[in-house]
């Protein structure tokens, strides 16, 4: 075919300018599958993760032309909104230095806004990036399957998952079980969009398929209920798409979307396993309003309780970065369970924004937020779906949990958004209706 032929193109193009850069090309062209390692290893492993995000900054060092690919890659939005952001959590650790005479922050926590930039001096065109998306589907798949080997039998249970340790381990590979739900949620996503944009029937069928397994194990054989919130956005964006006209939202639309939700809501209720994580729900919440016990809503309760007077406290620029966790264990230290109390972020990524860079750091987040949704709106629409369902997993998520805070959950979002297509003059004129 014509785009076979013209991808055999680009790569003889690739190697030749490889072979003409000599060594220096050599470390460009590895640090492309550096990065696609990183996207491979983000779901399985944190240092595998870590060492391919070394390796692909140290060939991005050494490979030719750095200035120009940063200057271009500057000129991507994604790039220039991380950034934002990472000097806006700068900031706030400065703040948080200067008030408190706190450390600066370790690790990536603050730095790992700076891999779109990474991402972008490496991966500079459409047909990389898909192949980093397309690691990420690889490694996520495999746990997909082994999970549900898991569940079946067919794969020992981890040590974690034995009774004595934690049943809600049960049908988990590497993660726990909200990183590995979400990511299945992100892999239902992507399986999605190429669905909607593909039409061969056999490929339709394997995607069909993927989203099926992906959204059934997060309802049925991952104990998650950030995941399980998470999922009910999800699939209200998949109806939307299949609901109606591709051109923009019509009547039509509007009232197919409504019967489905009204269907969709009654049959989840009606599953043993949803209705029972909610009743489960009401009881934590008595259980912890009646003798404040440490159960884990009861818990969220207690670090949610304990926010809003830090937020009173500095509405405007909050208190700083990582001062959340030693206010909350300041506020908490009489308490008889002090132990099971314990935690370094409140579970709720918009409070936790609030008590830490206050009412304008969460304004420059919504503006984000909205600039990113725009720029999604630039995207093709086999394009758009997948990363607009990165971001609504992204936003729905944070109402039950800080995923920033969390390693795992930090770099799979950040990492994907740093795969985000770029925008091509073709790609403004074929856009379809808003995401």
């Amino acid at each position: 075919s014509d785009a076979s032929v013209s991808g055999a193109g680009a790569d003889q193009r690739e190697v030749a300018a490889m072979r003409a850069a000599g060594w220096r090309g050599v470390l460009h062209e590895a640090g492309r599958w550096a990065v696609v390692a990183s996207l491979f290893c983000v779901p399985l492993n944190k240092p595998a993760t870590s060492i391919a995000l070394a390796l692909a900054l140290l060939c991005s060092v050494l490979a030719p032309d750095l200035p120009g690919r940063l200057r271009t890659g500057l000129r991507q939005p994604v790039v220039r909104g991380a950034l934002i952001w990472m000097g806006v959590l700068a900031l706030s650790a400065l703040h948080a230095k200067l008030a408190h005479g706190s450390s600066f922050p370790r690790g990536s926590t603050l730095f790992a806004l700076a891999y779109p930039l990474l991402v972008a001096t490496l991966l500079d065109s459409n047909r990389w990036r898909r192949r980093a998306v397309l690691a990420f589907c690889i490694a996520v798949t495999a746990v997909l399957l082994i999970s549900w080997g898991q569940a079946l039998g067919i794969v020992p249970q981890r040590d974690l998952a034995l009774p004595e340790s934690g049943a809600r381990m049960r049908n988990t590979v590497f993660k726990e079980y909200t990183q590995q739900g979400l990511t299945f949620l992100i892999l239902a996503s992507i399986a999605f969009a190429a669905f909607l944009g593909t039409h061969a029937r056999r490929t339709r069928l394997v995607l069909a398929g993927v989203v099926l397994l992906a959204t059934a194990n997060v309802l049925f054989l991952i104990d998650s209920r950030t995941a399980l919130i998470t999922i009910v956005m999800v699939m209200t964006y998949f109806v939307w798409r299949l609901a109606g006209p591709r051109k923009g939202p019509g009547i039509r639309q509007v009232v197919v979307l409504a019967i489905s939700l009204g269907l969709g809501a009654t049959t989840l209720w009606s599953l043993p396993v949803v209705h029972d994580r909610v009743v489960a729900v009401q009881k934590e919440i008595n259980v912890y309003a009646a003798g404040r016990q440490p159960t884990p809503t009861g818990i969220r309760m207690e670090m949610w309780r304990h926010t809003v007077p830090m937020i009173e406290a500095s509405p405007l620029w909050g208190h700083g970065l990582n001062r959340w966790g030693p206010m909350y264990r300041d506020a908490i230290r009489d308490l008889p369970d002090y132990p099971a109390f314990v935690a370094d972020h409140p579970h709720q990524e918009y409070l936790w924004i609030l008590a830490e860079e206050g009412i304008a750091g969460l304004l420059v987040f919504v503006v984000l937020m909205m600039a990113l949704a725009r720029h999604l709106g630039r995207l093709q629409a086999s394009q758009r779906d997948a990363w607009a369902c990165l971001m609504i997993i992204y936003l729905t998520a944070g109402l039950a949990n800080c995923l920033w805070f969390d390693f795992s959950h930090r770099h799979v979002f950040i990492l994907l958004l740093a795969c985000i297509p770029l925008v091509t003059p073709a790609g403004d004129q074929q856009r379809g209706s808003p995401a």
